[in-house]
C-alpha cells in the first residue's frame, strides 16, 4: 500500500508533478489508470473493506481488543487515527478527480489519454500495477496470508527466532 503509493508519487514527480497537493490537479483525469492505481492505494491505506489494507486493520485491532486491558485503547486510538486519515486521503482525491485544469478539456477528448507508461516507465508502471492487483487480491481473499502469519507467530512464540 505505502510502497505503491510512493511509487506512483515518485513516478508523477519525475513527470514534473510538484510535491503540493495542488500540484495533484486532475491527475486523475490526465491518467486514468495512474489515477485509479493512486486512488486504491489510498482507499486501502484508509482501509476501506475490499483491500489489505482493511484486512491488516481489523486483525490487528481486534487482535488489540482481545489483549485487552490497555490494548483496547490502543485500538482506539488507532481506529480515530484511521478515520482521520480518511479526511485526508479524499481530500487528494478530491483534487485529483474533481479540482480541473485548463488542459483537462483538450485531454478528455483523446480516446485513449492515459493509457501506456507515457514517461512513467514501464518498470514502474508494472509495479504500480502489480501492488493495485494484490491490494485487491489480498483484500478479497486474505486466507494464504492470514495462514502464513498465523503460522510465523506461533513459530516465534514457541522458539523465540
Amino acid at each position: 500500500m505505502k510502497g505503491g503509493a510512493f511509487l506512483v508519487v515518485a513516478g508523477v514527480a519525475g513527470l514534473g508533478v510538484g510535491p503540493l497537493i495542488s500540484d495533484w490537479k486532475g491527475l486523475g483525469v490526465r491518467r486514468p489508470l495512474l489515477g485509479a492505481a493512486f486512488a486504491l492505494m489510498l482507499l486501502s491505506l484508509a482501509g476501506v473493506p475490499l483491500t489489505i489494507g482493511f484486512v491488516s486493520k481489523f486483525v490487528l485491532f481486534s487482535s488489540a481488543v482481545q489483549a485487552q486491558g490497555w490494548f483496547i485503547w490502543l485500538a482506539v486510538a488507532g481506529l480515530l487515527n484511521s478515520a482521520l486519515s480518511v479526511f485526508y486521503y479524499a481530500r487528494v482525491l478530491r483534487v485529483m478527480y474533481f479540482d480541473r485544469t485548463d488542459e483537462i478539456a483538450a485531454i478528455e477528448s483523446t480516446p485513449v489519454a492515459g493509457l501506456g507508461a507515457g514517461g512513467l516507465g514501464y518498470g514502474r508502471a508494472v509495479a504500480i500495477g502489480l501492488v493495485a492487483v494484490l491490494i485487491v487480491g489480498i483484500g478479497l481473499y486474505p486466507q494464504p496470508i492470514l495462514g502464513a502469519i498465523q503460522s510465523a507467530a506461533q513459530h516465534f512464540l514457541l522458539t523465540g527466532v
